[in-house]
């Protein structure tokens, strides 16, 4: 089986005006990466590459050379805008990305799952190779259930060809929740092993997030609703649990592959 750890470097909660999932929750993933030589993708948002940049968080993810791929410019929703508009958006981020790291950037994946068709026709249009942020059609997501993301079966086999691959973002097996270091917290580590073990030989994908290794601090008096919601009950040690799942990964004898990587094979 393999196995692909994409984490999604963005503001906290994709939008929040702060960046303590950088701080914080950046350094851990990335020494626990380290700790087990196992190379992720990371898609990150154009509008903190500078950021990035300037804290040395940027250098140290391509020196451990993990993959670094477009989580579009902006943390913002682009279907309802025209073609052109999200065709400047996703290659001002490709163009950034490119600026700071020297690297093609091949890859892509919406804030926030949030894609339709015509923007996975903007990216084949703008020499990506692949996209991750459909949610697997037969799974349950906030994506399908409150953004409106909506892809069957046959929606994603029209999509993929030689050149360009969709990798769903997957449920886990039985219980069909997101495949997400957050949900897994909810689940259980005990539950979660018996699950894993039925995706079998799937190219499996998991996601996270620097934000959900850190307790949320507000910097407003009055936080979101959705900081309340979310937050208070996000209570579990995320370190540990990472680890955990890594070693468990291991004693399974997962293949650790990039989305690049796994891209470059289907496209041979």
């Amino acid at each position: 089986m393999k196995l692909c750890i994409t984490v999604d470097v963005e503001k906290d909660v994709g939008a929040v005006d702060s960046l303590y999932g950088i701080h914080e929750g950046l350094p851990v993933i990335l020494d626990l990466l380290n700790d087990f030589d196992i190379k992720g993708t990371f898609f990150i948002s154009g509008e903190i590459l500078n950021f990035l940049d300037k804290t040395g968080a940027l250098e140290n993810i391509l020196k451990a050379k993990h993959e670094v791929a477009s989580h579009g410019y902006r943390h913002l929703d682009y279907r309802d805008w025209s073609k052109e508009k999200i065709e400047d958006e996703i290659l001002k981020s490709k163009e950034e990305l490119k600026k700071y790291t020297g690297a093609d950037v091949v890859g892509y994946r919406s804030p926030q799952f949030r894609v339709n068709e015509k923007i996975i026709n903007v990216l084949k249009a703008t020499g990506f190779r692949y996209d991750s942020s459909i949610p697997e059609p037969n799974g349950f997501s906030a994506a399908s259930l409150l953004r409106g993301v909506k892809f069957d079966s046959d929606i994603v086999e029209r999509i993929n060809n030689n050149n360009f691959k969709e990798f769903v973002v997957n449920s886990i097996p039985v219980i069909k929740i997101p495949h997400g270091i957050f949900w897994i917290n909810f689940l259980g580590l005990t539950l979660y092993r018996y699950f894993f073990k039925k995706f079998k030989d799937r190219m499996v994908v998991i996601y996270m997030h620097p934000f959900d290794f850190v307790k949320y601090k507000s910097r407003v008096k009055f936080p979101t609703l959705l900081e309340n919601l979310l937050y208070p009950i996000k209570d579990g040690n995320f370190s540990r649990l990472f680890e955990d799942l890594l070693c468990f990964w291991r004693s399974e004898n997962i293949d650790f592959i990039t989305l690049k990587e796994e891209s470059m094979i289907i496209g041979e």
